[in-house]
């Protein structure tokens, strides 16, 4: 959204309670138009993410989508495998 997380995404995350959270990992993405000015709101999400105490433990994803209607949006080729290899290795870090 502008690059910014969604209202959604900050009413989620200023939700949680403060505290709690230390030593808690977390990841954060974001879908996005590729566009010639860009930008991204995984930073906005991790600063976030860091101030409830969270250890931010993987680099963030970026996916990039396209309108298919006019309320309907998709991966562009190749970002659906994208993200599948990066939750891979999140789960994998994750478990270990």
């Amino acid at each position: 959204m502008a690059f910014r997380p969604s209202a959604g995404i900050m009413e989620f995350l200023n939700g949680l309670a403060d505290g709690g959270f230390s030593g808690k990992r977390a990841a954060a993405f974001d879908t996005q138009v590729q566009m010639i000015i860009s930008g991204n709101a995984t930073k906005g999400i991790e600063k976030k993410l860091k101030k409830l105490g969270f250890t931010v433990f993987k680099k963030s994803l970026v996916v990039y989508v396209e309108r298919k209607e006019k309320n309907l949006w998709q991966f562009k080729p190749g970002e659906l495998e994208k993200a599948k290899t990066w939750t891979q290795e999140l789960a994998k870090t994750l478990s270990e």
